[in-house]
């Protein structure tokens, strides 16, 4: 039986999936450094990477 999972979400808008999970699913969520949030999915977690090559910033 599989009762956690860790995924990692490629994306192009980081802003708008940020919020989306953030505002529309109300997922609790840590900010790890410089706006790299990870969000809570008990007993899971779910975190966004901006697509290669590219940096990441708030």
């Amino acid at each position: 039986m599989i009762i956690g999972a860790h995924a990692i979400i490629s994306r192009t808008n980081r802003g708008a999936d940020r919020a989306f999970l953030r505002d529309v699913f109300d997922l609790p969520h840590v900010d790890v450094r410089e706006g790299w949030l990870i969000f809570g999915l008990p007993p899971s977690e779910v975190r966004g990477i901006p697509p290669t090559g590219t940096t990441c910033t708030s």
